[in-house]
C-alpha cells in the first residue's frame, strides 16, 4: 500500500512538472522558422501599488501626496535580441503607440516578428528627434491620434511624450493643488528623447502558435521621485498650480527618470491553435 501512495505521489508530481514546464521548448533560434506575435502589457503603478485615477491618494519620498488624473506616455521604436544576439527591430513606420491609462490602451502587439527565443528588449519614450525632423505630415496619421490623446503641442513644439497630471498636497499646503508634467522634445531646441533595455525573466519564445505576453510595471513615482527628484509644492505658480513643461532645465532630468519607471515583471506564454 505505501509503494502504491509513493508511485501515486510521483505521478501527480511528474503532471505538475509537465505543465508547469509545458510553456517552453529547447528549440534554439537559429533551428526555428516562421513569424509570430508577441504582447506587451504596460501595468500602470505608483510607488507599488495600482494607480487608479482620481480614486486614491499616493505618497512620494519626498512627503508629498497625490492623486493622479491622468497618466499617459508615447513608446516607440521596439527592438528585440534573442538567446544568441540576434537584434530584431519592428519597422518604424508601424513603431509608435501611445499608452493611456485614461482611456484604458495598456497593450502594444508587434505583428510578424521572427520566430525565436528572445532574451532582452529596448524601446524609446517618446518620438527622436530625426523622426520629427522629417515633418508633420510624413507622420500625420500618428500625429492627429497622439492630438486626440493629449499628447501633441503646436507642430512647432512637438510631442509631449509623458503627460502625467493630477492633484497633490504637502504638509506646507491646506489643500490640493493641480500639477501638469509634459515632458517632450522642444522642437528642434532639446532631444528629450529616452531608451529603456530591458532584460527578460525567462525567454520570450516567439512562434507560429505562440504569441508571449510581456507584463510590464511602470512605475509613475519614478517622473518626479526617480534619481532625479522633484518637489512641486515650491513650484507652485501665482496660479495655484505646479508645472514642468517646455523647461530646458527640468525637463531633461524629468526624461532621464522614464529610464527607471519599467520593469518587466513577468512573461506568460499564449499558445493559440
Amino acid at each position: 500500500m505505501k509503494n502504491y501512495f509513493k508511485l501515486l505521489s510521483l505521478f501527480f508530481v511528474a503532471i505538475l512538472f509537465t505543465n508547469c514546464s509545458s510553456d517552453d521548448d529547447n528549440t534554439t533560434s537559429a533551428e526555428i522558422e516562421g513569424e509570430g506575435n508577441i504582447e506587451f502589457f504596460f501595468d500602470n503603478s505608483f510607488n507599488n501599488d495600482d494607480l487608479l485615477l482620481g480614486a486614491s491618494t499616493y505618497v512620494n519620498s519626498l512627503g508629498e501626496t497625490f492623486k493622479v488624473n491622468r497618466m499617459s506616455y508615447i513608446v516607440s521604436n521596439f527592438s528585440l535580441t534573442d538567446e544568441e544576439g540576434n537584434v530584431f527591430t519592428y519597422p518604424e513606420e508601424d513603431s509608435y503607440f501611445i499608452i493611456s491609462e485614461e482611456d484604458q490602451e495598456l497593450k502594444v502587439v508587434l505583428e510578424n516578428v521572427p520566430a525565436g527565443n528572445y532574451t532582452s528588449m529596448k524601446f524609446g519614450v517618446g518620438v527622436p528627434m530625426e523622426r520629427y525632423l522629417q515633418g508633420e505630415t510624413s507622420q500625420q496619421e500618428f500625429w492627429d491620434f497622439a492630438a486626440t490623446r493629449n499628447m501633441t503641442w503646436a507642430w512647432i513644439v512637438g510631442y509631449k511624450f509623458v503627460n502625467f497630471e493630477g492633484e497633490f498636497t504637502s504638509d506646507e499646503l491646506d489643500d490640493m493643488h493641480d500639477f501638469k508634467i509634459h515632458i517632450g522634445s522642444h522642437g528642434e531646441a532639446l532631444d528629450n528623447y529616452r531608451e529603456v533595455e530591458l532584460s527578460f525573466p525567462r525567454t520570450a519564445q516567439v512562434r507560429t502558435d505562440r504569441t508571449p505576453d510581456v507584463h510590464l510595471v511602470v512605475d509613475a513615482n519614478k517622473i518626479l521621485d526617480g534619481t532625479n527628484q522633484f518637489e512641486l509644492t515650491p513650484l507652485l505658480n501665482d496660479g495655484g498650480s505646479s508645472q514642468i513643461m517646455v523647461d530646458a532645465e527640468r525637463a531633461p532630468l524629468v526624461a532621464d527618470n522614464f529610464m527607471e519607471m519599467f520593469v518587466v515583471d513577468h512573461i506568460h506564454s499564449n499558445t493559440s491553435h
